[in-house]
């Protein structure tokens, strides 16, 4: 249900993504995620370093080795985190955006499980790195967002077309 009201908030001709974004990081604290709506680089740094500490040097590989999970909190922390992050994307917070997908992936590692949605999560995060020309970055994202899409070969629906874009389109080099 959450992730509808999240989503319902960009239909329309207003698609007002930043109140859809505004109203993903409200349910999301009411699931014990508490982020600022506009974090400072420290604080994305800060995010990004606790990812690191809880990677113990392991790579973002290791995601795609974890057990699907099955309980339903997680699925619809997953599901709505994804959603959300999608829409920051689409009113450029990229800020916000990676801090929510490095506490997402802290999360799966914490619970020691991924969803249907986490490769979308790691394939949105590789977009503003292939914007920003920093390729070999981005193709890391796009090969675990790879590996991880092919441990849900029944999800075909629309999100795993998705996904499926956003990890060709990051293969790709922009050529100017």
């Amino acid at each position: 249900a959450h992730y509808v009201v999240v989503e319902s908030k960009t239909d329309g001709p207003a698609q007002n993504y930043s109140q859809s974004v505004d109203t993903g990081l409200e349910i999301l604290r009411s699931y014990g995620i508490e982020l600022p709506s506009e974090p400072t680089g420290r604080q994305v740094r800060q995010e990004k370093m606790q990812l690191k500490i809880a990677l113990r040097g392991r790579s973002l590989l290791c995601l795609s080795k974890l057990p699907i999970a099955t309980d339903e909190a997680v699925l619809a922390q997953m599901k709505l985190a994804q959603i959300t992050l999608r829409h920051m994307g689409f009113c450029k917070r990229t800020a916000l955006m990676y801090m929510l997908g490095y506490r997402m992936f802290r999360i799966s590692l914490k619970k020691k499980v991924v969803t249907n949605v986490l490769p979308s999560l790691i394939m949105y995060l590789g977009a503003p790195l292939r914007s920003a020309e920093k390729y070999d970055k981005a193709s890391l994202y796009a090969n675990v967002g790879k590996l991880m899409l092919d441990r849900f070969p029944e999800e075909k629906g629309i999100e795993f077309i998705k996904s499926k874009c956003a990890l060709y389109a990051q293969l790709v080099p922009l050529w100017t």
